[in-house]
């Protein structure tokens, strides 16, 4: 129905947003080999989103319109392995992005990316399970958001002491 087809299209700009988040937030950590690593994570994670989403558009468009069993298995496979796919990827980007903030000195940020990272990789065991899911979905998002909110804050600068004689 519309409403499937209203959420792949807010899942497409959702995925721009995203590439603009992971761009701000990679500049405003940094440079060097991590952020090359992030920016490639997360331009993967973008691009094989936008596969598994167009898979799964596939089998909506085609259901009740004489897909058969085989092709519907099928797609439903690689609908599913792509997904999982970007399990992966999101945690490599949390990774780099949680050691580029590390270097900046941004411990909260740093640790936790690196923390949720690993919670993701866990759930990546267990890819068919909601638990797994969930584990894998819920801390990427409150990370994002969370990560957005401390890197949007000016860095607090510690006034210098004067030396006394």
């Amino acid at each position: 129905g519309t409403g499937v087809w209203v959420g792949a299209y807010l899942e497409m700009l959702s995925i721009l947003a995203f590439l603009g988040f992971a761009a701000w937030a990679v500049t405003r950590l940094g440079d060097g080999v991590l952020a090359v690593a992030a920016r490639g994570a997360a331009w993967s994670y973008a691009s094989v989103s936008v596969l598994s989403l167009c898979v799964w558009d596939a089998v909506e468009l085609r259901a009740g319109h004489g897909m058969g069993a085989q092709l519907a298995a099928a797609l439903a496979n690689v609908g599913e392995a792509t997904f999982v796919g970007t399990w992966f990827l999101s945690a490599g980007f949390m990774l780099a992005v949680g050691a580029l903030a590390l270097a900046q000195r941004r411990r909260l940020l740093g640790w936790s990316g690196i923390a949720f990272a690993a919670v993701i990789l866990a759930a990546c065991a267990a890819p068919v399970s909601d638990t797994g899911q969930m584990a894998a979905s819920l801390p990427w998002f409150v990370w994002i958001v969370a990560a957005s909110i401390a890197m949007a804050r000016r860095p607090r600068v510690h006034a210098a002491v004067p030396a006394t004689v």
